[in-house]
């Protein structure tokens, strides 16, 4: 995996969750997401890919909506 392709895919990532803090671990070769802006300053979720981490967050999104401001 290239620095690019990880650029490419966090960009998109972030374009899709925005409000979600995703980050890349080069050692780890993991993506980490925090709920920070959206209220859940305890969620933390890995992923081994951007793929599963796009999946993970989308059903956390959907499983636990936002509270209205």
């Amino acid at each position: 995996m290239t620095a690019d392709n990880v650029d490419m895919e966090l960009l998109g990532l972030q374009r899709a969750h925005p409000g979600w803090l995703i980050l890349f671990g080069a050692y780890t070769r993991r993506y980490v997401a925090h709920g920070y802006m959206l209220d859940r300053p305890g969620v933390w979720i890995t992923a081994g890919n951007s793929t599963e981490l796009h999946r993970r967050i989308t059903l956390m999104e959907s499983t636990y909506p936002c509270p209205p401001p």
